[in-house]
């Protein structure tokens, strides 16, 4: 009984995941080292092209958002300062279909329009909305910071220099293969510092000013460095599997599940399950062990895999992420019918 109930929970599940792989959300959270998003183009392409309407996707889920696939992030280089946060780095955002090649462009709250790039977008930061932020965004790299509400919040979080990308914007440390988290002094105002030059924007450049070389990297204390961020083949037993892949509509799904017992006891029992829902041209596959006690029910995901729904290729490993708190709950309550 308990297996029967928990396969049709864990077709809902995958579809749960894949579905989210669909989402159209523009409210990103910058959290900490693990726990931040990016905003990318909904359909692949270059960001430039699609400034107005990129989409959040995150580290982790449970924001509604999409999920990174495994392996997207390659370098990642967090620093809280007094009045921003920041997050740069490095990695393969062809994973979430930006062009190879592509050198990118700049999202902020404004936009062409006053309604922002992308249009809506939102961004906080521990519960904290932040009125001011800029990202670049490339196929290689990556830099975004978020001001906090207050007096410096404009000259820190300058969004009028959008063509002269992260190098000049956010000095900072963009290495792949390192994973750190820093507290930090503030930058320097953009405008201002440049030797000869009282002031410096990016329109003067029209006038035959050369862009100066950027400010130094602000200096940084505290560093914690650690292996990789969020996304692993396995998750603790509260939490459950995102899929991470680009995403393709389509009106017509289907599902399968199935159950196989591993051991067996007169207190407890253990069974593998998986379920595997097709959409489109995409197969989205978990596989969860489910341990049952007398008192007890707990759940943990082995493995989440993606490949397409002809079975041609190689399947991909999904980022693996905290399942949101109304899904947990539904969870628990089916898993102990």
């Amino acid at each position: 009984m308990h297996a029967a109930r928990s396969l049709l929970l864990l077709g809902a599940l995958a579809a749960t995941a894949a579905a989210q792989q669909d989402s159209m959300s523009r409210v990103i959270n910058i959290n900490n080292l693990d726990d931040f998003c990016l905003y990318a183009p909904p359909n692949g392409g270059g960001v430039a092209e699609h400034e107005a309407e990129e989409v959040a996707y995150c580290t982790k889920s449970g924001y509604g958002t999409r999920v990174f696939p495994e392996g997207t992030i390659q370098g990642a280089h967090w620093v809280r300062t007094p009045h921003y946060v920041q997050v740069t780095g490095t990695g393969d955002f062809t994973k979430i279909g930006i062009t190879a090649g592509d050198e990118g462009g700049e999202l902020d709250p404004h936009g062409a329009t006053g309604e922002g790039n992308p249009v809506g977008g939102v961004v906080y930061s521990n519960n904290v909305q932040m009125p001011e932020w800029m990202q670049f965004q490339s196929a290689t790299d990556f830099c975004i910071r978020a001001c906090f509400p207050g007096d410096r919040a404009t000259s820190l979080c300058r969004h009028t220099y959008d063509v002269l990308g992260c190098g000049f914007n956010m000095p900072g440390n963009y290495a792949a293969g390192q994973f750190e988290s820093c507290d930090g002094d503030d930058a320097q105002d953009i405008m201002y510092g440049y030797p000869g030059l009282a002031t410096f924007q990016q329109t003067d450049t029209s006038y035959g000013v050369a862009v100066p070389s950027p400010h130094p990297a602000p200096s940084s204390s505290n560093c914690k460095f650690q292996a990789t961020i969020t996304g692993g083949s396995t998750v603790p037993a509260n939490q459950a599997a995102a899929a991470a892949s680009t995403s393709s509509s389509s009106s017509s799904s289907s599902s399968s599940s199935s159950a196989t017992p591993t051991s067996t006891s007169s207190s407890s029992s253990s069974s593998t399950a998986t379920s595997t829902v097709t959409s489109g041209t995409t197969r989205t596959t978990v596989a969860v062990q489910i341990v049952t006690s007398s008192s007890t029910t707990s759940a943990s995901v082995i493995s989440a895999t993606q490949r397409a729904s002809s079975q041609t290729g190689a399947a991909a490993t999904l980022a693996l992420a905290p399942l949101s708190g109304a899904l947990l709950a539904l969870v628990g309550g089916a898993l102990l019918l």
